[in-house]
């Protein structure tokens, strides 16, 4: 689905958005979730769309032990992830 193809809503603004409200880490899932109730469309599928926003440094990510699954967060919430373990620096791509 293109993204004209949606609510209206852009797919980045609305991860940013959605992790900066959460007020804490969230996994693939949850945000996967949340779009889907508010009718937007990630460009790709979820974990790709997300990983394309890691890299470009707009979200960032890694494979949580503890919840087994990928967990994003915004830069700004970075002290709250401590709890959940340091976050990695590796570039490892989520499978």
């Amino acid at each position: 689905m293109g993204p004209d193809e949606h609510s209206g809503a852009d797919p980045e603004e609305f991860v940013v958005s959605l992790l900066r409200g959460a007020g804490r880490p969230l996994t693939t899932r949850e945000i996967q979730e949340a779009a889907e109730r508010a009718l937007v469309q990630c460009p790709d599928s979820t974990v790709v769309f997300l990983n394309r926003l890691r890299l470009r440094g707009v979200i960032r990510g890694r494979l949580s032990r503890e919840r087994r699954a990928w967990i994003w967060w915004v830069e700004n919430h970075q002290s709250q992830e401590k709890t959940d373990s340091q976050p990695s620096r590796s570039l490892t791509q989520p499978s």
